[in-house]
């Protein structure tokens, strides 16, 4: 052992310190040549649960792609929200924005999210609040809304519906997101499952100081490679999280139709209003009629007219822009809305708030 390890000390005495220096010019280069992306801190509200941000970090840069080609802005505000202003309650109306990261708005500039751009055209007439958290499905949006109700008591109320809402709201098809709520599909009936904790790993806040830690975890995207490894099956993942469209479908009508119930009856005097996202890849490739998206999308308009709730499609608009001039509303590195798709969310909920 002592005649191997004698062999190699050469190796080891010039590699060691070799991938120490590497490793320091990499954090350096990832801390200010090409900075890595920094995400706020979660905070779980143990009380309500719902998953926020801490506020102890109130703003911070996130970049996207390999180059960090991307760089936007966010800020968290004293109630644990990305949002630029704090939630202030005024003798005005209040609109209240639910969803996911399309609400959240990291992609963008904290003040280019449609919530904001909507809260600077209403100026003066409405108070807009948003309320977004990465990774949501339909059914925490229910339990979001029904905390923003008893807190905020506001006029109208704007869930954002993005395609992956559905499935993952079904807890048999959803064992990734215990920490929010989630609906029980069993036959005919459908109930509120159990909110499982969400536990903050101190290992993983440590870690993340690391600018090169983030920047392979968040840029090179590796913690969603991760993920989809340990809870995908090894599938790769579509856009919808769905496979077999008509496999699912009455799991599907079943959860829409609960939460179409429950929002009726429990918020009766309240606007509700539900902005529905395009089908924006099968309307790039022209194939809008073997959409799975606009299937699902289609779906949930059906059940909102026996609902009689009012909806916001973005599709005609979107097909519009791109019929006209070929505009995208999302980055080509990620999918989620651009500023082109925040100002045309913005601009078709003015049209029904004016």
């Amino acid at each position: 052992m002592r005649s191997i390890f004698r062999n190699f000390k050469p190796v080891i005495l010039i590699s060691i310190p070799t991938t120490l220096v590497t490793l320091i010019l990499l954090e350096l280069v990832f801390r200010f040549v090409i900075p890595a992306a920094t995400y706020p801190t979660s905070f779980y509200d143990s009380e309500t649960q719902i998953l926020k941000y801490d506020t102890s970090l109130s703003s911070g840069l996130i970049t996207l792609g390999t180059n960090a080609s991307i760089r936007t802005q966010w800020n968290i505000n004293a109630q644990g929200w990305n949002n630029s202003y704090d939630y202030i309650r005024s003798d005005k109306p209040l609109v209240a924005v639910i969803g996911d990261s399309y609400v959240e708005g990291f992609q963008v500039d904290v003040n280019q999210r449609f919530s904001e751009l909507l809260q600077q055209s209403l100026s003066g007439r409405f108070d807009v609040f948003s309320f977004g958290r990465s990774g949501s499905p339909l059914s925490q949006y229910l339990h979001m809304a029904r905390h923003v109700q008893q807190d905020y008591q506001p006029k109208v109320m704007v869930f954002t519906i993005i395609s992956n809402d559905f499935l993952e709201s079904v807890s048999a098809h959803n064992n990734r997101q215990p920490y929010y709520l989630r609906f029980n599909v069993e036959g005919e009936n459908v109930t509120d499952d159990n909110i499982q904790p969400y536990t903050i790993s101190g290992t993983n806040s440590i870690w993340k100081k690391s600018a090169l830690v983030r920047y392979v975890f968040y840029n090179l995207k590796l913690g969603r490679i991760i993920r989809s490894y340990k809870h995908e099956n090894r599938k790769p993942k579509t856009i919808t999280g769905i496979e077999d469209f008509e496999k699912v479908k009455p799991e599907i009508q079943l959860a829409i139709e609960y939460f179409l119930e429950r929002v009726t009856t429990e918020f009766k005097n309240t606007r509700i209003l539900f902005l529905l996202d395009g089908p924006r890849d099968c309307m790039y490739s022209n194939n809008l009629d073997n959409c799975t998206e606009r299937k699902l999308f289609n779906l949930f308009k059906t059940t909102c007219k026996a609902y009689n709730v009012e909806i916001i499609d973005l599709e005609p608009p979107m097909r519009s822009g791109f019929g006209t001039d070929g505009t995208k509303y999302e980055f080509k590195i990620d999918h989620h809305w651009n500023v082109e798709g925040h100002k045309l969310a913005a601009k078709e909920l003015e049209k029904l708030l004016k």
